[in-house]
């Protein structure tokens, strides 16, 4: 089964931001997404106030809305979406149910945290990685990564090594140059690969189901061969 790469289309969310979150009063509950920040792996804490969205009156009302301050591993989804989402197979994720504000108007929508990963559906023999700088994303030398948990195995000697490194500036990081996905191994119609790329993942089956009920607001681009923008660290020149 072919797979894709799902994120928010640029060319459709007519305002970017497209929405952010309302900071309501607090009534004797924390805010999830203002002062809560699980570590990669860890969920949310159940007893959290998910708060509102407002959508920007200049925006496009999407299925899939573009929002600042959800980190890497979420989604915001309208409920139309989420309801044909769930006769899928899904990966784990927390589910939290809000709204969307737009133009004085309120939509149920869905806030979906993806604290979990299927990095085990990479294909290691075929995908290509590197070791990088942290902090700006380029490309220092290739490295060989050959399988889910070797490549956490360099995740966590790179945490432990950049502790002694960090005022000087050489944090590093293993992030995948060229990506694959093992059609042995992936059985999900939607799931999330996390830490040596951040995107989520939907089946062939999925993209045409949500294509076909004419979900707005996003893209996808095909997972196998896929090549995130990469530089090269000491000439600062872009090699894909």
């Amino acid at each position: 089964m072919n797979y894709y790469i799902i994120d928010c289309d640029p060319d459709v969310l007519g305002h970017f931001p497209q929405c952010t979150q309302k900071f309501l009063p607090l009534q004797g509950q924390v805010p999830l997404l203002r002062t809560v920040f699980p570590k990669p792996g860890e969920k949310y804490p159940d007893n959290l106030l998910m708060e509102s969205f407002e959508v920007h009156y200049q925006a496009r009302l999407t299925d899939m809305l573009q929002f600042i301050g959800g980190g890497l591993r979420s989604l915001l989804i309208s409920e139309p979406m989420y309801n044909m989402l769930q006769s899928f197979n899904l990966c784990t994720f927390q589910h939290y149910a809000t709204e969307a504000t737009y133009r004085k108007k309120n939509y149920p929508y869905h806030y979906l945290y993806f604290w979990n990963n299927n990095n085990d559906f990479v294909d290691y023999e075929k995908s290509s990685f590197y070791i990088a700088d942290t902090f700006s994303k380029y490309k220092k030398r290739d490295t060989t990564v050959t399988s889910a948990e070797h490549f956490y195995k360099l995740y966590h000697e790179n945490l432990e090594r950049n502790k002694t490194v960090k005022s000087s500036g050489g944090e590093e990081s293993v992030l995948v140059s060229e990506l694959y996905i093992n059609p042995e191994k992936a059985n999900l119609d939607l799931f999330f690969i996390a830490e040596m790329i951040y995107v989520f993942m939907v089946s062939e089956r999925l993209k045409d189901a949500l294509e076909a009920a004419g979900f707005r607001g996003m893209k996808f681009t095909p997972a196998n061969g896929h090549k995130p923008m990469l530089f090269d660290f000491e000439t600062k020149e872009r090699l894909q």
